[in-house]
């Protein structure tokens, strides 16, 4: 969120917590209790995800990474896996439909590796 719109909704917080003031609390702990809980949702909602599956998506780029070291005898593995991990986060980045990611990354690791 910009900062114009931080202000926005911190102030529109203070006010709609101001309108439903009880005795026991002030507006200005409502509306600071309000706006705690708006920017920890934004925080929660922005927050970078692990997808489901993501233990599963480990274990087979092991598997590329493993057999591309089969295929390239002569490459170094701490190379072959980085090129694997590198493509497959390239793909990820844009990806709509992740199903199709692990043989894209097989096929353009072993692209890359060819052309060195």
């Amino acid at each position: 969120m910009s900062d114009i719109e931080n202000k926005k909704a911190a102030r529109e917080a203070r006010q709609s917590a101001a309108s439903r003031t009880s005795h026991a609390h002030s507006a200005a702990d409502l509306a600071e209790a309000s706006m705690r809980r708006y920017f920890a949702s934004e925080a929660y909602r922005q927050r970078p995800h692990a997808p489901a599956g993501s233990h599963l998506v480990a274990k087979e780029l092991d598997a590329v990474a493993e057999e591309l070291r089969q295929t390239f005898p002569g490459a170094d593995p701490a190379r072959v896996r980085a090129i694997v991990d590198d493509t497959y986060r390239e793909l990820a980045a844009s990806a709509a439909v992740t199903g199709h990611l692990i043989p894209l990354t097989l096929h353009r690791a072993r692209a890359a590796l060819e052309a060195e």
